[in-house]
Formats: C-alpha cells, structure tokens, sequence
C-alpha cells in the first residue's frame, strides 16, 4: 500500500439466510411435496423481511466498475430478487429510484401478499411482486441489470441451485451483474454439528416457533454442561453469543430447514462457470485480500497465482462459514485487478475519528502517520496528506456522500495549499489511498450520490418504507442508507406518526395521549418524573420527539 497503513479488524462475517423458492425431487410428487413444506415453513414463520446494504445496486455496480464493467445506473436499472420475502429488501430500492423497473419473487404466497398490500398502501408503481418458482420462470420476464438471490442457494436442492445458476445466465443483461449468497466450508464444518444436534432435538416437533424455542434450550444446555475451557465449550459459547439477539426465523431457516448444502468457494465457482456465469469479486469487497491474515498464512497466500484458488485458502484462514459473490456473463472479460481510474466515477462515504498513534499527533497537512478509527469501528493509519483531508471531508458531509471530484476538490482546499501538489498528482494519491481504504473496509462506495436532508422541517416526513415498516411493529426498519436499524417502541411511533402533516407538537399531543391510556413506554431519560403536571408530562414528551428526530434523521429514515 502507498500512503495508507491499516490495522485489520479480523471480521467474519454472518450468514443472514432468508426466504428460498422452490425445491426439486426426482418425482413429481416428491417435487410437490417438498415445495408446499417449504411454503408451509416460511407462511408459519416468514422471515423479517428489511434491506441488506451489501445487496444494493449501487454498491454493486461501483465493484464492477472497479473491474471494468460498464454497468446500468441504478436509477434507471431493472432489478430483479429472487427469493424476495415480503419485499423488504428491493422496496426501498423501487422508492428511491421511481425510473427503474423493480422484481421480486417467492414462493411463499403469504409474504407476496404482506408485500402486495404494502406497495398499494405506498403506491410503489415500479415495484411488482409476483408468487414463483424458480424452477420455471417465464421467459418474458426480459433481461435484468442486477439480480440479487440472497439467502436461498444453501437453502435449497442442487437441483434448484443449477436453477438459479441458469437464471442468472437467461436474465443477466449484457452487462448484468448477479449477486449470490451461501454458507461455505470450512466454517460450516463446524457450525453444522450445532445443526445436526438441533435437528435430531427438535424431530418430532411439528411447530416452527416451538422448533425454535427447544432449539435455543438445548444451546444453553450444551453450552452449560461443557467444559468451559474445552475447544466444544468455547465453539458453543461463541454460538450461543451469536444467535442469542437473532430472530427467531434466522434460527428456523439456517438450523432446522431440511434443507442447508453449504460447498467450498472453489467448487461453486466451477458450478457458476459450468453455467456461463464467471466470478468477478465478493459483494463485501475487502474479505478478497490476505492482508487480514497473519503472516505465515499471507505468504502461503501470495505464491497463488491462481485467484480463486488464493481466495479458497483465504477462506482456510479465516474458517470463513459465508460468502457473497458477485457474477457476471461469460463473455465479459473483467480486469483482473481493481482500476484505480474508475474510482473518479464513483461516490465516497466516511466517518473517522482521529486516533494518535504511540501518543503522537502528526499534523493533517504533513506527512507521516495519522491514526484514525472509521465509522465501523476498524483502525486506519493515513501517510498522505490528501487522503488525510479526505478523511476530514468525509466526516464533515458523513452520512452523505461525495463525489471524487467533490472530494478531491474540497480536500485540497482543507490543506490550504501548504501542500502544493498539481491537481492531477493529488488525483492519482488520493485515488491509491481510498482504493486501500476500500480494500481494508473503511470507506464505502457507491456508483451513485447519496444526500439526506440537513434539517427537518416542523412538520417531519418519514422515508415512506420505514413509516410502513414501524406502523407494521417491525423491529429493523429500512433506510435511505439501505442499512436496517433497530429503534426501541417508543421511537417507531415517532417515525410512524411522521407523515408530513402532524408537526412536531402534534407528534407529542398524540404520545402524550397513549401516555395517559397507559400504551406508551418512553425512556428514562425523557419519563415525567413522578407527580408532574400535564403541562410538564407534555413538555418531556416533546424534547423525546426532538431526540429521536435528531437521531433518526442521520440515519436515512427521513426525507423532509
């Protein structure tokens, strides 16, 4: 790297599997019998349907065009999901974009229909939802710019996965990039003898939701009856950790399907390959590269010639337990290594807060190492003086985004020309340095501008999808950033009242009215102490409307 030291966070990321389609047997009635369990599962136990941000067209497209792939802007794009819930994912996407064509398919007739009703509510026009199997799909369905299939290829047959390989090669546009996630070895060796126990645990339960609950018992049994220093005791710790917040539909589809066929990265390649599909990168860009891993595993990497290859040993180092690949047609001959000029298309996003390293502080403007911690969490250590005001700008416009000639712009005016570098020679810095930030996870990429309202008005208006979402008692809601967060009840109603019309005290009239019915819980912080009068009870009701529009605002879920 030049200009740019980082320190790696040894992240690994979770599987997040989702509702699948249809499931194929060598008989009809096999055929049929599998596919109406599956869809019996998912309408007794739908999945939380809400957005991905890995999954976003936008993101997308910016790592393709990273290897040269002239990809369609997301605001005219058509965009298809399979194995698409309720809807929760693409939604946002057909509202934020209303000249794309947006699909979604599932089997599962119960959630098409929870989506059907909520894109009528909204008068969602470019979004339609349609019950399928994937298995035969029409072809007047036409061509597609991007197709996520997320969560379903491990949760299905392998006669359905050569299924979705084959709709990627029929519906991918020329220039189409597909998007696939799936549990992979070695991790899963691990994580599928907790599956195995569960599954031989909860046989003779007929209930999804009990399935669940006798699922969760027996973990913390095994967890409180193993040695606590045992190489057991630990992995089920760790497990226990992990699934003790998730949702319960995580838990019934990940753990007790019938169904769960995770593979080594390079043997699902050969697959998508086998179909005229070729592998272009992961969605989540930086799992690509070694330099996460220690040194001994980094050398054994670096002799690898071969790509896949390099990365199936990655995978090694890394027990990785979960993949998101991104794929493309055959015919396309993508650059093999990222094109540092292709990041003067795209849009940047970032949030650092300086960190000084060994107690010193080097000044923005000189050279030297600046430490800082990015908005998720991860150590990042910046040479250059460019990349440094970069990091500056980026936080002052955080979570909006900028362009690189905004950014580039806007970062030599913060340097006040104490360093005195022509335009283009600061491009070509500023351009190495933010393709290392994007190879370590510390600055995000978009193919296109991503701008929330500075301030809202008196009469606040929620993103449409999150409203529908918090009038709905969901408990991650959707945001312009295409991120799902969660907000504790009090707040999702401030969110569900936020319809452009109510102004704010007309927000607090109708908390303060729940709150007298006894149908409101509000934080400590904002609670009216005891034996307040109505006109103080009001009164903090009204600095809690204040806080949550203070702290939802920045996180996408309003647009006025």
């Amino acid at each position: 790297m030049q200009g740019v030291e980082l320190k790696p966070d040894l992240h690994n990321p979770l599987p997040t599997g989702r509702s699948d389609i249809a499931s194929v047997a060598d008989s009809d009635s096999v055929q049929q019998r599998l596919i109406g369990q599956i869809e019996a599962d998912y309408d007794a136990l739908a999945y939380e349907s809400h957005a991905f941000p890995q999954t976003h067209p936008s993101k997308i497209g910016a790592i393709a065009k990273l290897y040269g792939i002239n990809v369609a802007p997301v605001e005219s794009a058509r965009v298809l999901e399979l194995g698409c819930a309720s809807g929760g994912n693409i939604a946002p996407i057909a509202l934020a974009n209303p000249q794309a064509q947006v699909v979604g398919l599932d089997l599962s007739r119960s959630q098409i229909l929870d989506g059907k009703r909520a894109i009528e509510a909204l008068n969602v026009r470019n979004l339609t939802l349609m019950q399928a199997n994937i298995t035969a799909l029409p072809d007047d369905l036409g061509q597609f710019d991007y197709i996520i299939c997320h969560g379903v290829f491990s949760w299905v047959p392998k006669a359905v996965q050569t299924a979705i390989f084959d709709t990627l090669k029929r519906f991918l546009a020329p220039n189409g990039v597909g998007f696939v996630s799936y549990n992979v070895y070695p991790g899963w060796h691990f994580r599928a003898a907790l599956r195995d126990m569960m599954l031989i645990h909860c046989e003779q339960i007929k209930s999804p939701q009990h399935k669940v609950r006798a699922a969760r018992e027996l973990l913390n049994v095994l967890v409180e009856t193993s040695g606590a220093e045992t190489l057991f005791g630990k992995y089920m710790r760790s497990e226990r950790d992990i699934l003790k917040n998730s949702h319960d539909s995580y838990i019934f589809h990940e753990y007790l399907e019938g169904v769960n066929e995770p593979m080594f990265f390079k043997d699902w390649v050969t697959q998508a390959q086998s179909h005229g599909l070729s592998y272009l990168s992961e969605a989540e860009h930086f799992t690509n590269y070694a330099h996460w891993l220690q040194d001994d595993a980094k050398k054994i990497v670096s002799t690898m010639s071969d790509r896949v290859m390099a990365e199936q040993y990655i995978d090694f180092f890394r027990n990785r337990t979960f993949r998101q690949s991104l794929l493309v047609r055959s015919e396309l001959t993508p650059k093999v290594v990222p094109d540092l000029n292709a990041l003067r298309s795209l849009h940047f996003a970032g949030r650092y807060a300086e960190k000084p390293i060994d107690g010193e502080k080097v000044p923005f403007n000189r050279f030297g190492l600046t430490g800082y911690v990015a908005h998720n969490g991860i150590d990042i250590s910046i040479t250059n003086p460019i990349a440094k005001a970069a990091t500056q700008v980026l936080t002052q416009h955080w979570p909006n985004s900028l362009s690189f000639d905004e950014l580039l712009t806007a970062s030599r005016s913060a340097l006040e020309l104490l360093v005195a570098n022509p335009v283009e020679t600061d491009a070509v810095t500023l351009c190495s340095d933010l393709l290392s930030m994007f190879s370590w996870n510390t600055v995000e990429l978009r193919t296109s501008a991503l701008k929330l309202p500075p301030v809202l008005g008196d009469k606040p208006k929620a993103l449409a999808w999150a409203q529908w979402d918090s009038q709905q008692g969901k408990t991650r809601i959707s945001t312009l950033r295409h991120d799902a967060v969660g907000i504790n009840a009090a707040a999702r109603i401030v969110l569900a009242l936020s319809d452009g019309a109510r102004s704010r005290d007309q927000i607090a009239d109708v908390l303060f009215d729940r709150l007298r019915l006894g149908t409101l819980t509000v934080p400590d912080a904002f609670a009216p102490s005891a034996g307040a009068d109505d006109r103080a009870r009001w009164a903090a009701l009204r600095r809690f409307v204040e806080s949550c529009l203070a702290e939802m605002r920045p996180l996408g879920l309003y647009v006025s």
